[in-house]
Formats: C-alpha cells, structure tokens, sequence
C-alpha cells in the first residue's frame, strides 16, 4: 500500500496582480532605447513604454526577458536602454520556494571616467517572490530628477 500526500502552497497576491514588463530594451547587452529610457513617471521624463509606476509587482516577460538581470560585473553591456542600470546582486540568490518572497539591496551601474562601476543603493531595495513557475518583482521608486534610471532584465 502507497499514500500520495498532496501539499498545496497558497501563492500571495502578487502571483496574480500584477503589471508586465515586456520591452526588449530593457534586456542586458540590449543597444536600442538610446540611453534615454527611465522607469520614472514625471513632466520632461522619457517613461519606459512598459512602466507605469513603482506602486506595482511586476512580471517579466516576452521580449523582455524573464527576471530581473542579476549583476555579476561591471560591464557597459549593461545599460539596457537606460543611462543608470538597475539589478539584483549577483551574491544573492532568488526565493526558490513557491510563495517565498525576498527583499534585497539592489545595485546600479553609473558611467565614471574610468569606466562603468556598479555601486549598492543604500536601503532601497527589490522584494521577489516565487510563483511557482515565475517571479514578480517590487521595484524601488526612481525619481524623475533619477534619470534616466530604468531597471534591467534578463532570461
């Protein structure tokens, strides 16, 4: 006699509200977007197609990738349309759980006359949470006087 025992996780909210990240340019290595994109809302901000406010969770998708990209360097490639890049340190891991949510510092690139240098954002943070077969991810705000600022992907 064999006994299959069955666990059900119940996913939070988030695993079913939330808004989707879908531009290509957002991808690391990725040469189109200029420069100029932010993941700000603001009079004289040239907004990322896909953005529409840091309240939101969000998912990954399409074209653009399917997590957040993690940062494992210092490297030009990762401007992804946008002139500061945002990502997840490469130290930390994502939550590998169903349900699990974490919050990490995250890192941004900026341009210095000596090349590209990757620096941690003080508290400001990324929550992540499993969904069981995809991420959604809680961005820190980006200030319109920030840009551009955007937050990069990866698959």
């Amino acid at each position: 006699i064999s006994t299959t025992t069955t666990t059900t996780v119940t996913l939070p909210e988030e695993c079913t509200n939330y808004k989707e990240l879908t531009d290509g340019s957002r991808l690391i290595g990725s040469d189109s977007g200029n420069g100029t994109s932010c993941d700000a809302i603001g009079d004289g901000v040239n907004q990322s197609p896909d953005w529409e406010g840091y309240q939101y969770w969000y998912r990954i998708v399409g074209a653009a990738g399917t997590q957040v990209a993690v940062i494992t360097g210092a490297t030009a490639d990762l401007q992804c349309g946008g002139y500061y890049a945002n990502g997840w340190p490469s130290d930390e891991s994502l939550p590998s759980s169903p349900g699990e949510n974490k919050f990490v510092t995250h890192w941004y690139t900026y341009v210095t006359s000596s090349g590209i240098a990757w620096l941690s954002h003080g508290g400001r943070g990324i929550n992540a949470t499993n969904c069981d077969g995809f991420y959604v991810f809680k961005f820190p705000e980006i200030k319109s006087g920030d840009c551009p600022d955007r937050y990069c992907t990866q698959n």
